[in-house]
């Protein structure tokens, strides 16, 4: 479980993190849980996204999905 790992940190590094949770992904076929806010992080790690707002899940599927998504688009993506 990976909580909040892409916040404050530099370009640089999340793009390293990224690298490593792809490799364990591939190579270890390690399964990841993410909490994250960062969505281009996400977009670019899952292959299954939950959004949550309120405590609920306002939407859910894969990351072409969720770009799409109007209600994710309102309350966390912009126009």
């Amino acid at each position: 479980m990976l909580d909040e790992a892409a916040s404050g940190v530099n370009p640089t590094l999340v793009e390293k993190l990224k690298s490593y949770v792809l490799r364990l992904r591939e190579e270890e076929n390690v399964a990841f849980l993410v909490v994250e806010h960062n969505v281009e992080f996400i977009f670019s790690l899952a292959d299954r996204i939950i959004v949550m707002e309120s405590g609920q899940i306002l939407a859910q599927g894969d990351p072409s999905d969720i770009r799409t998504n109007r209600e994710v688009i309102d309350a966390y993506l912009g126009a």
